[in-house]
């Protein structure tokens, strides 16, 4: 049973308990906020009173987060309800220095006339970090705070703040990063691979961008990905670059692992070694490659009661029913309220790195809550869910087989604009 640590925002820290309420805990001073010195509400005309009701929830929202902004301005869109209409105001009022926008959208929940449209202007055209929030959503009698508690946390992660870090994490005191993997697959699009790196010592701060199609053969699909994010680290960390590299691979079956091990290790490796050559480095990178796997049949049952219940969140199986030959252990990351919980499966494929196994599962366990997309744990480490946020955004926006090209704005900054 592996502890959960604490959580730090600015000057205050609570413990990762069974019965901690983390929604309520975040809702104080984040840990890194960004000033909002130029930002923007659009929506449609005919929604005034539901965006004027809105503003006074957002102020009661900025004024408990204690987040440097002054008023948005308001843009209301005639006809908006098409896609035309938003485009026009959009074009016309934002530029590279408008720190956020929120769209008041129109719509129901995955039916909104504009949604996709207005994400492949987002990526494309127009790189000014975006959230949208259904006008519907916002009409609710109840919830309403809840909800716009999420959306400015979202808003703070969008523009490369950070609302909460875990303050014990394994490799902190080092020049570690970890990098999410994952690729979004559909019948008639260009493959997409989602990228998410660290770059700073509380592993919480990114750099993220999607590769689109597959790499021209002969080419290593890793040598963008390692020269980019080793560049964005050495920003970060007065020019330090990392000694350790470890990566969650997501979206791989069983069948595919060596196949894995045969291409993308291989391919990574080379990379490694070949910046560490270009640059002159005095040490080699190391590497570790996990693949995690959600899909997975095996579950367990926690006895420590006359009935059978949910193992507890944080629990570790790493032996018995685990490969005897290889590398790989179960995490029960989130709590059970509901049904039988399903462990997630880690697999380590590869490891130069000589770190501690038990150090490695307390990684992964704890980045499992540093997902700002949600108040808790999720199924796996952050990295992993961002990469695989990313590579659905881009794959679902597909018009027909080319999903959108991301902005050359994106390409410099990389944050977690996509989330």
């Amino acid at each position: 049973m592996l502890p959960g640590g604490q959580i730090a925002l600015k000057g205050y820290q609570f413990n990762l308990t069974d019965n901690c309420n983390f929604d309520r805990e975040v809702q104080r001073d984040m840990y890194a906020q960004p000033e909002l010195k130029l930002w923007g509400v659009f929506y449609q005309a005919e929604e005034e009173q539901t965006v004027q009701n809105f503003m006074g929830t957002l102020q009661q929202v900025i004024n408990t987060f204690h987040i440097q902004c002054g008023p948005p301005a308001l843009f209301p869109i005639q006809g908006g309800n098409r896609w035309p209409a938003w485009e026009e105001v959009m074009r016309k009022n934002l530029r590279p220095e408008v720190a956020a926008v929120i769209c008041v959208i129109p719509g129901f929940k995955g039916k909104s006339p504009i949604y996709d449209d207005l994400k492949r202007f987002n990526y494309s055209t127009c790189p000014v970090p975006t959230q949208c929030v259904l006008a519907s959503t916002l009409k609710k009698d109840r919830g309403l705070r809840s909800v716009v508690n999420k959306l400015v946390t979202q808003i703070v992660a969008k523009t490369g703040g950070c609302p909460w870090v875990c303050a014990q994490l394994p490799f902190m005191d080092g020049r570690s990063m970890v990098i999410g993997v994952d690729v979004f697959n559909k019948k008639g699009v260009d493959r997409v691979t989602g990228f998410c790196a660290t770059t700073d010592k509380e592993m919480s701060r990114y750099v993220s961008f999607p590769q689109i199609g597959q790499a021209a053969t002969g080419s290593n699909p890793f040598e963008e990905v390692v020269t980019d994010t080793f560049a964005s680290f050495r920003h970060f960390n007065n020019g330090a670059y990392p000694n350790k590299v470890f990566v969650f691979r997501d979206g791989v079956s069983d069948g595919q692992k060596q196949d894995l091990m045969d291409n993308e290790v291989a391919f990574l490796r080379k990379a490694l070694n070949e910046y560490v050559s270009k640059n002159s480095l005095p040490e080699p990178v190391k590497l570790m490659m996990i693949v995690v796997n959600k899909k997975i049949s095996a579950r367990f049952f926690h006895s420590s009661t006359p009935d059978l219940a949910n193992p507890p969140s944080g629990t570790i199986v790493d032996s018995t029913v685990t490969s005897a030959d290889s590398y790989d252990f179960y995490l029960v990351p989130t709590k059970g309220t509901q049904g039988v919980i399903t462990p997630t499966h880690f697999h380590v494929l590869y490891d130069d790195t000589g770190v501690a196994p038990d150090d490695i599962k307390l990684l992964t366990y704890r980045m499992c809550y540093l997902y700002y997309n949600w108040s808790g744990s999720i199924r796996v480490p952050a990295p992993c869910q961002y990469a695989h946020k990313l590579a659905f955004a881009y794959g679902e926006r597909a018009a027909g087989v080319n999903p959108p090209p991301a902005s050359q704005y994106w390409k410099r900054t990389r944050n977690l604009y996509f989330l």
